[in-house]
């Protein structure tokens, strides 16, 4: 690694937790997302719930809503240099000799994957 990072082919995928509830007054399904926040959809069906949830991921991640990811960071000593991934962003791998750095990296590198995705 040369700490620069980019999607490059590994192509980007973004893992979210939703919670799905039957409301059966309503006779829809809701869905909720602790990951994204604002994240709300309801459909009759699950399939047109789940098209729902797509747009609204979407949406919501173009118009600059706060997310959660989980980054994994750990201390390479023979390299002498901390390394970040994460299992929640396929292909953000970033790093840098100095925390400051890394972090710096980790932002730009999540930037980009994300700007990917969404394009």
């Amino acid at each position: 690694m040369n700490g620069k990072v980019s999607a490059l082919q590994v192509g980007v995928s973004m893992k979210l937790y939703i919670d799905v509830l039957r409301d059966h007054e309503a006779h829809v399904f809701v869905a909720t997302s602790k990951d994204l926040n604002g994240l709300v959809a309801e459909a009759e069906t699950i399939d047109e719930l789940i098209s729902e949830i797509e747009s609204s991921v979407f949406e919501l991640a173009k118009a600059g809503v706060s997310m959660k990811l989980c980054i994994d960071v750990l201390r390479d000593h023979e390299a002498n240099v901390f390394v970040a991934t994460s299992k929640d962003l396929n292909g953000l791998v970033a790093e840098a000799e100095t925390i400051d750095e890394l972090i710096s990296e980790i932002e730009s590198s999540v930037s980009e994957l994300l700007n990917e995705l969404l394009h």
